[in-house]
Order: C-alpha cells, then structure tokens, then sequence
C-alpha cells in the first residue's frame, strides 16, 4: 500500500511495508539460491557429459585403428561414409545434426 498505509497508519504503515519488502526480499534470496543449486547441477552434468564424450571419441579412434592396422577397415570407404552422413543435416560441415 506505500504512502497510503503511512499516512493512515503512520508508524504502524511504515513497519507492516518494511516487513512486506522483507519477505519480498527473502522470497527472492530464497529463488535465486534454488536457482543457482540448479545451475551447479547442470554444470556438473555438463563437465560428466563432456568427460564421456571424450573418452568415446578416443574408444572409436583407437578401435578405428586398431581395424585399419587388421586390414579390416578401409579408411577411403570410411571418408566416404563420414561425408554422407555429415550431409544428412543438408550442409557438409564436418558436424552431424540428426532431424534437421
């Protein structure tokens, strides 16, 4: 209510709007700290999910030679295979977007 608590309520007006701007204030604290917790979740989720996709990316090269050293591999057909699968996203871009 602002002024027209304090000019009906004088003193009593001011503290019940200092007290409505203090839950306000800790209503905020209270959603930015949830907020934050959430944000250190995603981070962490996010360094796990990059820590994974390293370690299979170097699971596949080892594996890639490991075949072409046996012969088992040809690393023209896999160039071949690479690039069309790069451009099933519509552009050749060295990144494969699936659905797009």
């Amino acid at each position: 209510m602002g002024w027209g608590r304090t000019l009906l309520l004088g003193d009593i007006g001011n503290r019940l709007d200092i007290a409505d701007a203090e839950q306000d204030i800790e209503r905020l604290r209270s959603e930015l700290s949830i907020s934050g917790q959430q944000n250190q979740e995603l981070n962490q989720r996010i360094r796990m999910l990059e820590r994974e996709q390293g370690e299979l990316k170097l699971s596949l090269v080892a594996l890639m030679r490991l075949l072409a050293t046996k012969g088992t591999l040809d690393l023209s057909e896999l160039r071949t295979m690479a690039r069309a699968i790069d451009a099933e996203d519509g552009k050749v871009d060295g990144q494969y977007r699936p659905g797009r």
